[in-house]
């Protein structure tokens, strides 16, 4: 099953006092288009991506990062000034960022290099956040649509290298891939939505919902392990069947060994399991 893979739609309880749109990507995989433009706000200036005109206000973001600005404000800056402006990894606004990796927090202040495997790219905020640590660790990002890769890597600074590649493949195909070659990780983050707020669940997407899904999500995972899943519910829940199975199989899987996180301001849950 093909599934767009990407971030969470989020929408903030901050002020915006300034919003431009700079760049418009196109989609043919998710048949949608992109903005990436430009804000600020009470946290300072960001760098943003969102589906185009998605009819749910200005403060519908997929995902931002801070940028490094100069001593311009931005309605005084050219749209290739704004777009020039460098991203700051370490501070990428996007919220679920600390909960998706509380998990593995420790481990990551540790020595060991971490082997970790990250489902669902956006903007690649997470993974830069990662790269950008002292004690980086080593990892792997899967992403089904080539177009999200543009996004990320035009706009906003997503480099490969030694400890980080991208591999734009379907994410379920990389799970079962890894289960037959018994290559295991660290972590695993899983941030993949379908993009469709009508959906009984946005996020994570459907391809992971059902219970093959999680035993390939357990069986990439180390002993001692950890997975994290940003949740997000649509507007259609519905009867909240399809959630509570999916919980349900964490459980069970897991050994009950599972917590969840609300994420302040917005409506996503982070899931967060160990394995021992």
């Amino acid at each position: 099953m093909k599934t767009a893979l990407f971030l969470a739609f989020l929408s903030l309880p901050y002020t915006i006092s300034a919003h431009f749109i700079d760049d418009t990507v196109c989609s043919e995989m998710q048949a949608m288009c992109f903005d990436i433009g430009h804000g600020s706000s009470d946290e300072g200036t960001f760098r943003f991506v969102s589906p185009h005109n998605p009819g749910h206000g200005m403060e519908t973001y997929l995902s931002r990062s801070s940028v490094m600005t100069g001593d311009k404000e931005l309605g005084f800056m050219t749209r290739d000034e704004r777009l020039a402006m460098k991203i700051d990894n370490q501070n990428p606004l996007y919220m679920l960022v600390e909960p998706l990796l509380e998990g593995v927090q420790r481990r990551l202040d540790g020595k060991e290099v971490l082997q970790i495997l990250s489902i669902g790219l956006g903007a690649g905020s997470v993974d830069m956040y990662l790269k950008s640590l002292e004690n980086r660790p080593n990892v792997t990002s899967v992403e089904i649509d080539p177009i999200m890769v543009k996004i990320a890597k035009n706009y906003f600074n997503v480099v490969e290298d030694d400890f980080y590649r991208i591999v734009v493949k379907d994410g379920i195909d990389v799970l079962k891939e890894n289960s037959q070659e018994n290559r295991q990780y660290d972590a695993v983050l899983v941030d993949a939505c379908t993009g469709n707020i009508f959906d009984e669940v946005v996020c994570p997407a459907g391809a992971f919902l059902n219970k093959e899904a999680v035993d390939l999500l357990y069986g990439n995972l180390k002993k001692g392990g950890t997975l994290s899943i940003g949740v997000l519910l649509g507007q259609e829940t519905g009867s909240g069947k399809t959630i509570v199975q999916f919980v349900k199989s964490l459980l069970i899987a897991f050994k009950n060994l599972c917590k969840t996180r609300e994420i302040q301001g917005v409506q996503n849950l982070v899931l967060t399991c160990w394995k021992v």
